[in-house]
Formats: structure tokens, sequence, C-alpha cells
């Protein structure tokens, strides 16, 4: 399987940059997720790998030979849009095989070899007992699974899956989230995969390229991508709910940090204020992931910042709550469904530090990765 590598890319579409100089490096047998909003250039990164739009300027390599003159039938590639793009008057079986009766494939498998091949696929991804089975009788989920398997049967070198779960039920993206997982061990193909939902980002790639307006925010393993987010764009899109962001101010002398917007200061410990010191300003942007805020409904040395609760509601089997302190708002996850808590009644927070995150307010990074 090729490794893919792409040098300052540029894509327009009359004004629109959809890749602003893009560069990146995925290698060969890797589960490459590229994570990012609507308008990211995530289905233009692909379409211009697959040969379906031709970049500005820059290069693409597979195995370092350039492929920017070599058509898309000629490539060994393999993409899935996300509406399915399924043929409507061909039955399963059709629409699986229909890569094979081509004219690129033309003459090179008869009736009986392409019988089997889709079979074989068809069973893999549960689907055998739909072949007769026209696109308009499927269920979401299972159209999802035809057109994988149509890119499938090619057995491309190259894998590009756009949006595939977009459209399908919590259920069901579950279930074949679980399904992915078994199909990367099974082919071993170099795969790029988009989506905007970070949890299947984390739970399914090598490694996750963040993509907004055309750049390249950030390329890390998951856990990196979450842990020690590259930016405030990259921060708040990766984690559920949504990070909390406050302006702080340090006080060395006390070891403390102030929020003017909530009006209340709290310690930090001493490798913090290092870190603090080191970079070398008064002000920061700080980030409390919501399950990094713990709370007491009484007051005591470590829970010392009254807020007001506000409304919650339980999702996922985890209770979010969001709280005020004075003009500041707070998202706060728990994993307890059954919490009962009482809209406006008081509570007393506490910031675990170790877990705070540090922006430099001017250009939104993340101070630690500038160490």
């Amino acid at each position: 399987m090729p490794k893919i590598s792409l040098k300052n890319i540029t894509k327009k579409f009359e004004k629109v940059v959809a890749l602003n100089n893009l560069s990146v490096e995925i290698n060969d047998g890797e589960f490459f997720i590229i994570l990012g909003p609507s308008g990211a250039g995530k289905t233009t990164f692909l379409k211009v790998i697959a040969g379906l739009e031709n970049p500005e300027n820059g290069e693409i390599y597979f195995d370092g030979d350039s492929i920017n003159n070599i058509t898309t039938a000629k490539r060994d590639v393999a993409l899935t849009f996300e509406d399915y793009s399924l043929y409507p008057h061909f039955t399963v079986f059709n629409n699986i095989a229909a890569p094979l009766k081509s004219s690129a494939s033309k003459n090179k498998y008869n009736t009986k070899q392409i019988r089997e091949k889709v079979d074989k696929i068809a069973k893999m991804l549960n689907i055998n007992h739909l072949l007769d089975r026209l696109p308009s009788e499927l269920s979401g989920g299972q159209k999802q699974r035809v057109a994988l398997g149509r890119a499938l049967i090619k057995e491309p070198k190259v894998l590009l899956l756009d949006e595939p779960l977009a459209h399908v039920d919590a259920k069901i993206r579950n279930q074949l989230r679980t399904e992915f997982h078994f199909l990367r061990e099974k082919f071993q193909t170099t795969t790029i995969y988009t989506s905007h939902d970070y949890k299947e980002a984390i739970s399914l790639g090598d490694r996750v390229m963040f993509l907004n307006k055309g750049e390249i925010q950030q390329i890390g393993i998951p856990e990196i991508i979450y842990n020690f987010p590259k930016n405030t764009i990259v921060a708040l899109n990766v984690g559920w709910p949504e990070i909390n962001l406050f302006d702080c101010s340090v006080n060395s002398k006390n070891s403390q940090l102030y929020c003017p917007k909530g009006d209340f200061v709290f310690n930090i410990s001493g490798n913090i204020l290092k870190l603090l010191e080191i970079y070398g300003k008064s002000e920061y942007l700080v980030g409390a992931r919501p399950h990094h805020i713990s709370f007491s409904e009484k007051p005591s040395d470590v829970y010392n910042l009254k807020a007001i609760c506000g409304t919650s509601e339980v999702l996922d089997n985890q209770l979010v709550f969001y709280a005020k302190i004075k003009n500041l708002d707070l998202t706060i996850l728990v994993n307890d469904p059954d919490l009962s808590l009482i809209y406006k009644q008081e509570l007393w927070l506490s910031f675990d530090d170790q877990s705070l995150i540090f922006f430099d307010k001017e250009t939104n990074e993340n101070i630690k990765l500038k160490e």
C-alpha cells in the first residue's frame, strides 16, 4: 500500500481557497482521519488525491512518484461519498459488482469470479441477504454498507471515505464504527477517512489531522490531539461537551490565577506557575474540560468557588449541567446520570489545575506546545 505525500497543495474554487498550501504525509497502511467542520476542505482533500480535482499548485506522490498527471482510473483508489451515490436502478449485487464490470476491469473477471467476490464482501458486511434489493428498499446503514462494499471489492491501494457515517442513526453509527476496526485489520489498505465527529476520529484513527478553512491546524495521534490541542480551534472542536475557555491573569506572588469575568481567584501548583513564568506573559486564555471541574454542595478549603446551578440534562449516560460564577458560564460533566441537582441551588467548585490548558491570548496557541 502506498505512502501518500502532499506537498504545498493549493486548491481554489473561484475566490474560495479550499486547500491552502497544504503539506502532509500519510503512512503506508495508515488509517488517517481528517477531522473538521463543514467547509473545512475535507471532501476537496479526498477529491484531489483521487484525481477528481486538480490543484492549482503542489504535488501529490504515491511512494515517491508524482501522480498529478495520472488519471483517476489508474491511481488505484476507491472513494465513497457522504451521500452513498448508489445506482438507483441497480440491485445491491450489481451496485457492489459495478467496479468489476467497468471498462477498466473489462474481461478481468468472469461471472463466477464476480459472484464469489460479491458474496465474500456482502457476508463480511452482513448484507448478503440484501443482494436482490434496490437502494430504495434499504435503510441508511444498509446503503452505507453497500457503498463501502463497492469500494472494497476493487481491493484498492488507497481507500477514501468521505463522512461515511454522517447519515446513519447513533445505534448504527456505533455498530459500523466497530466494523471499521475489523475492516482496517482485514484489508490493511491506506485509508483516509473524513469526519466532523471527534468521537469517530479518536476511536478509529492511527493519526488525526484537524483541518479548518483549508489549513492544517494540527496532526497527531488521537491522545495528543485531545490532551494537547495546538490552539483554541482544535480545543473547541475536539471534546464533548465543549471545553470551557476564560481569561485569567497570573499572580506569581500568591501562586494564584484571577478570573475577571467570574471575579474569583484559585490556587495553582508550583509546576504550573513555573510554566507560566517561563512563557513570560501575565494574562492567558485558560481551557478547562467539563469533566475536570469538580463540585460539592458544601464549601471547603478545596471547594471554595461559589456558583449557581443552571439547567442540566442527561446525555450518553452522563449528566451535563451548567453553572455560573458571577458573569462566567461553565459547563460541567459528571458520570452520574442519576445525580439530582436543583435549578439555582448553590454549588462549590474546584478546578484541577494540572488539567488546565493555557493558550496565548494573542495567538490562541497552546503555550505548552511552544516550550
